[in-house]
């Protein structure tokens, strides 16, 4: 667990005003290598896909994570993981440009069985429409195709130089982002026989994923003209494109929407940004440091991010009830406890100033960082949601200048 961790919010608090945001916590990988790919489930189970062939398997929201990559060779790099149920998963490997190869399990992860071969070219993505149907991509202009659980692929190859990524709004529509002396996204709406290519933003000079929030608001993005990142949005299901200004940052490597206006992307900065507006505005987001974030994925609010380290989001909500000075500062007793998976903790603040409000474990690691910024004097509700934490004994501490007051809580599962 990390024990330094910050995250800032400048909101000016009116009276019965609220705000909710995340809160992101490095959480302990089973292994040192960098994972390019994550994928979760569900809110509890996760996998991780990494260089030299590893995969990890999480089921507690990402707060554990142990080894399940039997059956992938170590001299290979993962580069993308599918889950189609909770059982029959998919993944990538490559090494380089070489040795493309699909692998399969069918228990969870405990075993991993070679599927596919594509005899020297390397593979970048895989994506399933549904338990039957799915695709993968990678260097000259690559698609496979399958319609039997992996049992068997089909090439539906495209002129392209390097695909990407793939994305699938059905068993027919599907969309595939790449470059070559230009960025790209390839449509085909007959699972892949023919393709079309819809116009993108000209500065676009590379597609590195597409993320569709619903079946007409998707997102895309990659490396743009000049040396930074570039997105694009999509209104329409993939046939039209539009530049989203409003991103500013190096090159976007993936994306994670909750729903069609809020979502967040990582890019090859190790940065994440978040947007709440559609695409408008973005804004940084604290996150551990030196994470080299490759990939996002999540379940709902939940998320997770992967890279040299591994991350997960907290919900927190904090609400001003009350603009009445308190006589003193004071940290109430959380409600309920023992909790699952939020609980209520109460703040008096008597006086303005800064203001911090942490998570410890038993051990004295910090674990969730609930509040540290600027508040004005009156009582306060901080909603916590602990999902991505372990059953256990916690310690919160209120902090401010001159006053500091701890108190113990109790997540049961």
């Amino acid at each position: 667990m990390k024990k330094h961790y910050f995250f800032s919010l400048f909101i000016v608090f009116l009276f019965s005003g609220s705000t909710t945001h995340s809160q992101w916590t490095e959480q302990t990988s089973s292994t040192a290598k960098k994972q390019n790919a994550v994928f979760f489930l569900n809110q509890q189970t996760g996998f991780t896909g990494g260089d030299t062939g590893t995969i990890q398997r999480s089921t507690n929201a990402g707060a554990t994570w142990f080894s399940s990559n039997l059956g992938i060779s170590g001299n290979v790099n993962v580069t993308d993981i599918f889950f189609s149920g909770s059982d029959t998963g998919y993944c990538t490997v490559s090494n380089g440009s070489l040795t493309g190869k699909i692998h399969r399990t069918s228990n969870g992860g405990a075993v991993w069985t070679i599927m596919f071969d594509t005899t020297n070219i390397g593979l970048r993505g895989i994506f399933f429409a549904n338990v039957n149907t799915g695709w993968a991509v990678g260097n000259g202009g690559t698609v496979k195709y399958t319609t039997n659980t992996g049992m068997n692929w089909l090439s539906r190859n495209f002129t392209g130089t390097t695909n990407t990524c793939i994305y699938a709004l059905s068993s027919s529509l599907v969309m595939v982002g790449g470059f070559g002396s230009a960025g790209y996204i390839a449509r085909s709406t007959n699972a892949g026989v023919n393709w079309s290519f819809p116009t993108i933003p000209a500065n676009i000079a590379d597609i590195r994923f597409i993320y569709f929030a619903d079946a007409n608001t998707g997102y895309s993005g990659g490396l743009a003209l000049g040396g930074q990142g570039g997105m694009c949005k999509s209104t329409d299901g993939g046939l039209s494109w539009s530049l989203l200004a409003g991103y500013v940052g190096s090159t976007p490597l993936n994306a994670y929407f909750i729903n069609a206006s809020t979502g967040y992307v990582v890019n090859s900065s190790g940065e994440l940004k978040m947007t709440t507006d559609g695409g408008v505005s973005w804004l940084n987001q604290s996150v551990p440091a030196n994470g080299s974030y490759a990939d996002i994925h999540g379940s709902g609010s939940f998320a997770c991010i992967a890279g040299k380290k591994i991350a997960t989001n907290t919900t927190v909500s904090i609400q001003q009830i009350s603009n009445e000075l308190p006589s003193e500062f004071a940290l109430e007793q959380n409600y309920p406890n023992p909790f699952n998976p939020t609980t209520s903790i109460g703040l008096r603040i008597a006086d303005f100033g800064f203001v911090t409000l942490k998570v410890y474990d038993v051990t004295g690691n910090e674990v969730a960082m609930l509040v540290n910024e600027e508040l004005s004097a009156g009582k306060y509700n901080v909603d916590f949601d602990a999902s991505n934490l372990a059953s256990g004994t916690y310690f919160y501490r209120l902090q401010t200048a001159g006053f500091t007051q701890t108190k113990k809580l109790s997540i049961i599962k």
